[in-house]
C-alpha cells in the first residue's frame, strides 16, 4: 500500500506540472498497457475455466 500511496503522489506530482505531450504519451502507453494485461487475465481466467471443465468432464 506505501508504494501505491508514492506512486499516486508521484502521478499527481506530474499531473499538477502538466507537461501536455508528456501526459498524453504516458497515459497512452499506461491505456494499452492496462487493455493488455487485463486481456491477458481474463484469458487466464477462461483457461483455468476451460481445464476445469475439461477435469469435470474426464472424471465423468
Amino acid at each position: 500500500m506505501e508504494i501505491q500511496d508514492k506512486m499516486s503522489a508521484d502521478i499527481k506530482h506530474i499531473l499538477n506540472k502538466k507537461p501536455k505531450g508528456v501526459i498524453r504519451f504516458g497515459s497512452g502507453i499506461m491505456l494499452t498497457i492496462i487493455i493488455v494485461s487485463i486481456l491477458f487475465y481474463f484469458f487466464k481466467e477462461d483457461i483455468k475455466i476451460l481445464s476445469i471443465f475439461n477435469y469435470f468432464s474426464y472424471t465423468k
